[in-house]
């Protein structure tokens, strides 16, 4: 038994979309399915999700903050992103 799912999405980011997936040799159905299968298989997200400022921009000092609290995380200690802002003064 199969289900629909459907969304809706920006008519010029979705032809761009299909754009870069036909060079790959896929399509948008094809595309999610092998997105789903991932995070069934992972049980996560495939792939890393950050946040931008109010801006819109990823700035030098976001990145170095990001970069801290990635090898502070893994190494056991677990910092937000505005105590790292403001251990770098930031």
């Amino acid at each position: 038994m199969t289900s629909l799912i459907q969304f809706r999405m920006d008519s010029q980011e979705k032809q761009k979309l299909e754009s870069v997936l036909g060079a790959m040799g896929l399509d948008c159905p094809s595309a999610f399915r092998m997105f789903a299968a991932q995070v069934i298989a992972q049980r996560k997200i495939p792939f890393e999700i950050v946040a931008v400022d109010e801006d819109g921009q990823w700035s030098d000092e976001d990145e170095k903050a990001y970069k801290k609290a990635k090898n502070e995380r893994s190494g056991g200690e677990v910092l937000t992103l505005e105590e790292v802002k403001r251990e770098l003064g930031l």
